[in-house]
């Protein structure tokens, strides 16, 4: 009887022990298996490459936080939602590693209308928000349903994406981006407009410039150019707003029958002819308006279309 215990009692301690070493075993493992999956997470944020083809579209924040959470000010100046795969986290997970990165965008077709097209429209952006996959799949997904595999969501809180829409009558382009130091970006010297909302969470640096290119020039994408080549190529009013697009001009000025007044950069070009902008509110124009520009003392005289 004592013999057949102590045999059991061995038998017994030897078995826990086994146990033991294997939930031991099954701990590392699985401490292991976390870590391999926390490493695919990190190499399924992709960084973006710096140059390539884009889809891009656009919206309104109606105000609210940006997944960047970039002061407001910088709304003013043309800021965009990233798709998810390299703005680099998913909703509520806060700020991505692409915030604050700036890119140089050249909007020339149409997805929807396959006889639009247009070398008009530049502009650059800089990436304060995330465009989720869930919801905006036609666009956010990557590849996105029109072939895309990047995509930025153009903020309309802008008066120069604003511009663009009201000149193009186009929401939604094919486009050539690459990325440029943020100092290109418009709203780069107002210190209105980049750092991080006080006590909130996010990231909004003035500039994210690590795989930037020092400089970016697009081939034109059409077969027909638009725009002429006169020192003034065009000008147009909308709503309280004036544009007028200049080469080899200094300074620009706009009468609307009140004497001129200056008119100041607006921090992009189109046809790569730089805009110039000018509005006050309430301060009503006529649909004829006047646009003087230095160098050369000349006059142009255009018909607005607000």
């Amino acid at each position: 009887g004592n013999f057949v215990l102590s045999e059991w009692w061995t038998t017994t301690k030897s078995l826990s022990t086994q146990q033991q070493t294997l939930d031991s075993r099954m701990k590392v493992a699985a401490a292991v298996a976390l870590v391999i999956v926390a490493l695919a997470a990190i190499a399924s944020a992709d960084q973006i490459p710096s140059s390539g083809d884009c889809s891009t579209t656009m919206y309104n924040t109606g105000g609210g936080i940006d997944s960047c959470n970039c002061v407001g000010g910088s709304a003013q100046y043309p800021t965009a939602a990233l798709n998810q795969r390299y703005f680099g986290v998913g909703p509520t997970q806060g700020s991505g590693p692409a915030c604050g990165a700036c890119f140089k965008l050249h909007l020339y077709a149409d997805p929807y209308d396959s006889t639009w097209c247009s070398d008009s429209y530049e502009v650059v952006v800089k990436v304060a928000d995330l465009c989720p996959v869930q919801g905006n799949e036609e666009w956010c997904s990557s590849p996105n349903q029109h072939g895309r595999s990047v995509h930025f969501d153009l903020s309309t809180d802008s008066p120069a994406i604003q511009q663009i829409h009201a000149a193009s009558g186009k929401q939604t382009f094919f486009a050539k981006y690459c990325q440029v130091p943020c100092s290109q970006w418009a709203g780069y010297n107002d210190p209105n407009a980049y750092g991080t909302r006080t006590n909130d969470w996010g990231s909004c640096p003035r500039s994210n410039d690590a795989n930037a290119v020092s400089s970016c020039t697009f081939s034109k994408q059409c077969s027909t150019n638009t725009g002429g080549g006169n020192n003034i190529v065009w000008a147009q009013g909308v709503n309280s707003w004036w544009l007028a697009f200049a080469l080899q001009a200094t300074s620009v000025s706009i009468d609307c029958g009140r004497g001129y007044v200056a008119m100041t950069s607006a921090g992009y070009s189109i046809n790569n002819v730089p805009v110039w902008q000018w509005g006050s509110q309430g301060y009503q124009c006529s649909k004829t308006f006047q646009v003087q520009y230095q160098p050369g003392n000349v006059v142009f005289t255009a018909t607005g279309t607000w």
